[in-house]
């Protein structure tokens, strides 16, 4: 999948700063672990504040037709602090996951998530009230160890403080993975309750085939042995997974399967309205947040995000000095944003739902 690109337009008065911050770059990413340049903070109220177009951990990658692909994190921060009025910038939205590999802060999660009612309600009852509720849970009387979420919609994820974060560029050529993987393993057991987050793990759980590599199947093996030893040893320990290629994973591996599919027209008008509704930069009535909805069948709530971010511009893109967007904006918008998951994928969920979801 290509990646996706956002174009901003920021104005400000001379001697007035941008209003973020940044982290990473090529020299300090031994320390930072990030080679990009990412945002990690806007101030409230500040220019890169309006219309929310910037958000937290999007990636620059160009400001003022200079590339921030490959640059040294100095250089980065002298280009913007010498940007005069008129600041353009190419992002890379940030709509996958959280940055921290580690996080202990797990608050009320569910409250401000649209949609996903089935998946929310199973993952309470693994998750919260397996902790709270213990007690309910001994003898013969188990809750999941495991569980396989499948589709496209993953906002879900996004707000989801997760425990343990596996990161996604685990070095599946090395020999040290297999130690890894114990090692992570017992991590979890130390801090539990626990929930061990695996991120396309049709990597990890994928269905055997002759033409894998040794290292490959070792690497599995061992995810499988110590798996299933959570699963035995009454660790309070959860694998929560994640893939948008449900039939590649092996389906005796994960047997709690849950679909998130993607939201249906009264979410995604709740979607529009939750992006935009707090903005006083858009003249969009009430009854009209449906009509939008209606015009985006089949997309994601990170379609719908990056939909909201190029309305936003348009207002100054015809004139410089106009200060509010329109619902045509929104619609030009729509005409170029495509959903990023076509019907036939849609279709290939409902038929794997069918014959294994649970």
């Amino acid at each position: 999948m290509s990646r996706i690109e956002i174009e901003i337009h920021l104005e400000r008065p001379p001697g007035v700063c941008l209003g973020f911050s940044i982290v990473g770059g090529t020299n300090v990413s031994r320390i930072t672990d990030c080679r990009a340049i990412v945002i990690t903070r806007i101030t409230k109220d500040s220019f890169a504040d309006r219309d929310q177009q910037l958000k937290l951990h999007d990636i620059i990658l160009c400001v003022n037709n200079i590339s921030f692909t490959n640059i040294e994190h100095q250089l980065a921060v002298g280009i913007l602090r010498s940007t005069r009025n008129n600041v353009n910038l190419s992002i890379n939205p940030n709509l996958t996951r959280p940055t921290d590999a580690i996080v202990t802060d797990l608050k009320e999660i569910f409250d401000d998530i649209i949609g996903l009612k089935q998946t929310k309600e199973a993952l309470s009852y693994a998750i919260i009230l397996r902790v709270k509720f213990s007690y309910l849970f001994d003898g013969n009387r188990k809750s999941w160890t495991n569980i396989l979420l499948y589709g496209v919609s993953f906002e879900l994820l996004i707000k989801f403080h997760i425990i343990v974060f596996i990161k996604a560029y685990w070095y599946y050529g090395s020999v040290k993975v297999k130690k890894k993987v114990k090692d992570l393993f017992k991590l979890a057991r130390e801090r539990q309750p626990c929930i061990l987050f695996s991120d396309h793990t049709d990597g990890l759980c994928e269905k055997h085939y002759n033409t894998e590599s040794e290292t490959s199947r070792r690497i599995k093996n061992e995810f499988l042995v110590q798996m299933r030893r959570v699963g035995q040893d009454n660790s309070n320990v959860l694998l929560l997974a994640a893939t948008n290629i449900p039939r590649a994973v092996d389906t005796v591996t994960l047997r709690r399967r849950i679909y998130t599919p993607l939201p249906d027209v009264n979410e995604r008008a709740a979607l529009f309205k939750t992006h935009l509704g707090f903005s006083n930069y858009h003249l969009i009535r009430d009854h009209k947040w449906m009509q939008l909805a209606q015009k985006a069948q089949n997309y994601s709530g990170a379609d719908i995000d990056v939909i909201c971010r190029k309305a936003s511009p348009q207002s100054t893109r015809r004139l410089r000095s106009a200060t509010h967007f329109k619902r045509k904006d929104m619609l030009a918008a729509l005409a170029i944003q495509k959903p990023a998951v076509d019907k036939s994928e849609i279709l290939a969920y409902t038929r794997f739902t069918r014959k294994f979801g649970r």
